[in-house]
This record gives structure tokens, sequence and C-alpha cells, in this order.
């Protein structure tokens, strides 16, 4: 899952015919580390840690194990896609094509995020894995790929249409030469602010870090302090998380830092990449209490309640906002990261993918190849990326240009609407994780997984270590 990929189990706003005032305002309160919206994510950490174990046990079991598909000609897709709506339209695909393919027969197993990489590995140890499962990230993609696990998606991609791919989807995907997976859809980071909030106190869009560490103060004071609520300018992740790690590489990437160089050299301890820390720290004193609790349920709430005037969170806010306080979507309005004072600094995003990848030992691999270039092909990849709007946005050029796909309610809202022109930016000049400075960086993946990036976060903002100490500690093992 992409770090910023959650929402299950978050507490939801009542639902508002207006944008509510100060004062009728639900501030969210951070719950424990045991809260229901960090479960899934805590639950994902442990999966992570097991990885590499679960990788080694497949790889010598699935030598010694031959297993059984339940006949032939089935084709078994191992998916963490459980929306209700994505679910439906893929079961009606499945439908079709099995009409028309009546030797074939399309299996679904829908699993939960924490346990996919266990459920996976299982299947591989027992030398009967899914002809195709979800991949989340490069560096699961590139890990499994490494192990032998996986065989490249090249041929599906070329019957797709490789020219049809944006650049940069498929770059993030290959290594030696071979795309490993096939994305089914990417997603962005992005900030987001209060238009009407703005307008009323004379701001404009930040086009630096001082001036949105500017309008950060002037809503805090005015809109919170001065007004006698309980508002701040900005929602914070400052905890061991996901989307933490995701807020502080984006943020790195806006004063064009990186973690290391495109020779593989740290680059962590560099000026503007220790100036990212201590700026971080200065926007949290902007945010409400408990960020070391707040992770993409906290974040998504505080702004749909109307407790902050920013959050920096993905699209999926934009469904969010739909079901939970319309309102906001006359007003909400996304935004690259700003560029901060550094070398290199420049307008940043960071995108993720979610991907189709496929098993190397599965038994009905041409059939699964034959299923997934269906599915990724025609109205049946615009209905699949309809189901969740502007969260899953398509890695095909055409789809993301038809009519078809652009007739959505969401997408004519004020918000939806400023939306669809970001994110052409950002799939301009944003970057994927491990292609921070060029070529995907495998070295990077387990500092990420890790979360050494978040880790420094909490340091310097809860103990309150400088951040030069505190990123210098990392950097240092990182050499």
């Amino acid at each position: 899952m992409g770090a910023a990929d959650g929402g299950r189990g978050a507490h939801h706003p009542a639902r508002a015919g207006r944008i509510r005032l100060r004062s009728e305002m639900a501030h969210p309160r951070p719950r424990g580390r045991r809260r229901e919206g960090m479960k899934d994510f805590e639950r994902e950490d442990n999966m992570k840690k097991r990885l590499n174990v679960l990788y080694a046990a497949a790889i010598s079991l699935s030598s010694l194990v031959v297993g059984t598909a339940a006949w032939a000609g089935t084709v078994r897709i191992m998916t963490t896609e459980t929306n209700p709506d994505t679910k439906k339209v893929l079961e009606s695909v499945i439908a079709d094509y099995e009409k028309t393919n009546p030797s074939t027969k399309i299996e679904v197993q829908y699993v939960g995020f924490q346990d996919m990489t266990q459920k996976l590995m299982a299947a591989v140890a027992a030398g009967d894995p899914p002809e195709v499962f979800n991949v989340q990230n490069q560096y699961e993609t590139f890990e499994l790929a490494r192990k032998g696990i996986i065989r490249p998606g090249d041929p599906i991609i070329d019957h797709v249409g490789r020219k049809d791919y944006f650049d940069r989807v498929l770059k993030a995907m290959t290594l030696d030469g071979k795309v490993w997976a096939v994305p089914f859809s990417i997603g962005v980071n992005v900030l987001w602010y209060r238009k009407d909030l703005y307008d009323k106190y004379g701001l404009k869009e930040p086009k630096s870090w001082d001036e949105y560490l500017n309008n950060l103060e002037v809503l805090t004071k005015s809109e919170g302090q001065g007004g006698g609520g309980k508002f701040y300018g900005t929602a914070m992740s400052v905890g061991d998380t996901w989307l933490t790690n995701d807020i502080v590489q984006n943020w790195m990437w806006s004063n064009g830092a990186t973690v290391f160089d495109k020779d593989g050299a740290v680059t962590l301890d560099k000026p503007n990449a220790v100036d990212t820390f201590a700026f971080l720290a200065k926007v949290t004193s902007f945010a409400p209490p408990g960020v070391n609790n707040y992770s993409n349920n906290e974040m998504m709430n505080a702004f749909a309640t109307g407790a902050v005037g920013h959050t920096d969170y993905p699209f999926r806010l934009l469904s969010y906002l739909q079901q939970f306080n319309p309102q906001l979507l006359d007003v909400a309005v996304p935004m690259l990261h700003p560029p901060g004072n550094g070398p290199g600094a420049h307008p940043a995003a960071l995108l993720y993918i979610k991907s189709w990848a496929f098993s190397k030992g599965a038994k009905n691999q041409k059939e699964a190849e034959d299923f997934i270039s269906y599915l990724e092909t025609g109205d049946r990849k615009i209905r699949m990326m309809k189901t969740v709007p502007v969260h899953y946005w398509p890695p095909l050029k055409s789809v993301s240009e038809n009519p078809s796909f652009l007739d959505q309610p969401l997408f004519k809202t004020p918000a939806g609407e400023k939306s669809l022109a970001v994110l052409k930016q950002a799939l301009d000049v944003g970057q994927f994780p491990l292609n921070e400075a060029g070529e995907p960086q495998l070295k990077l993946g387990p500092v990420l997984q890790s979360r050494s990036l978040a880790k420094i976060l909490e340091q310097v903002v809860i103990r309150k270590t400088p951040a030069e100490t505190a990123v210098d500690a990392v950097a240092k093992k990182l050499k």
C-alpha cells in the first residue's frame, strides 16, 4: 500500500450542508498509538519486517512442493483492492471475459493490506502462487524480482500500448531494462489549503517555504487564537508512520534534497536536507496537539471538520470531502509543495503506484497475461478507474484524457477542476520514492521501509533533538 492510502476506521465528521463555523467545528482528538486508525499501519509495519524471512522461506520451499490449480484454465488473482465499487466492476469484467473465454476461469482472492505479503509468500512456498497479485510500491516489486518470484510485465505493457503509459510511470517500474509490474493506478501527495480563508485574510498561494510559514501563522493567530476558537494553521503527521515518511521526503525534494545522490553517496546530511527537518518543526508549531499520533485518518478528518486551514495528503481527500463535508469542495485547493531555499529547490509532489505482478512459477501464465491485458484496456479500464475518483489516476495517457473518464461529478467541482490541473503538473515534475535522484536507487528501499525519515522528524519535534544531530546519527549509519 502506498503510505497514504489508508482511511479505514476513521472517525467520520457529521455530514454538513454548509461550511461550518468555527464554533461548530469538531476538533479531531488524537487517540493513543493503538487507536483504530493506526492499526492497519502497525500491522503493515510488522508485515514488512517479516518480508525477508518470508521471501527466504518461500524460495526454499517452492522448490520442494508442487501444488495444483483448481482446474487447468484457472487464473487466480490476489488483490487488496477491496473497495465495494471496485469489486463490483472487477467482477462484472470477469463475467464478461469468461463468456468469451469459456475455457478460462478467473478466481479473485481479496485480502487486507496487512495480510497480503504473508498470504502471497505462503502460496509461493506451497509451490502454488496466484498468477497475478497487487504490489504496492517500487521496493517490494524489485525485491520480488531479485528473488526470482515474479517475471517481467513487458508482454502486457506492449499489448496495452507502451507509448500510452506516462514515461515517468514505466521508469518507476523498470530495473535492468525490464518493467517488473504492470501499473494499475498512480497517486499523488499534495498540499491543500482553504481558499475562503485565504481570501478572508488576503493571503496568496505560497510560492516558497517562507510564504507558507507566514500563511500558517496568519491563520493560526487570526482564525484561531484571535477568534477564540480551536483552529490551527495545518494538520501535520509527525509520528513513526508511512505517511510521515512520505511527507518528509516530499518536502526534502522541494528543497532540492535527497537521501542518496545518483551514484549512491549519502546526501541526507547535506544542509538542504537538514534544513527540511528544521522547517517542518516550524510547520508543526502551527498544528494541533498530538501530531505524533496523527496519520491518514486524522489528516483528512482535521481538514474535513474545519479544524485546520491546510493538510498534506493525497487526492483521496476529495472523495472524503464529497462524502462528509461536500461544501468544502467549493474552497479546498490542492497545490504542489512550494520550493524551499536550498540549491535545486523546486515545486514537488510525491508519486506512488499500484501495479499487477505476475508469479514466475504460476501455471496459467498466458491466460493471466490475456486477462490483465483485457482488464487494462477499453472501457473496462475507465470503469475501474472511476470507482475511486482521482485517488485512482490512470497510468495511461489515453484514459486520463478520455471524455468518459473525465465525466465524473467530482471533477466538476471547483476542487475537482483544480485537482485535474495539479495532477498534470505533478506528472511532469513529481517523483516516485526510489527515483528521487533519477534511476531507481535500491539502497534507498530499506531506508524508506524502516521509516528513517519519520523517525528523524519525531526526534526533532517530539524529543527536541537539534535537526543536525538527529540527521547526522542516521547519515552515519547509512555511510
